[in-house]
């Protein structure tokens, strides 16, 4: 996530964006894996859940870069 925020979302210097941004991938991943998110997400751990995972961060980054 670290690389993400620090090489093209948002204003500001990295750590002004990963402060930004880290949290909120934070949330939607723990939301996927424990929270409302994960009663119909993959079973954690597997190739689907990654692949469900990778497409809610794209979906996320999509939605913040425009």
């Amino acid at each position: 996530m670290q690389v993400v925020a620090e090489h093209g979302v948002g204003s500001g210097g990295g750590e002004q964006r990963r402060d930004r941004v880290v949290p909120v991938a934070e949330a939607l991943t723990d939301d996927r894996l424990v929270g409302a998110g994960s009663l119909g997400a993959p079973p954690p751990g597997t190739a689907a859940s990654r692949a469900d995972l990778a497409a809610a961060v794209r979906d996320l980054l999509r939605a913040l870069t425009g």
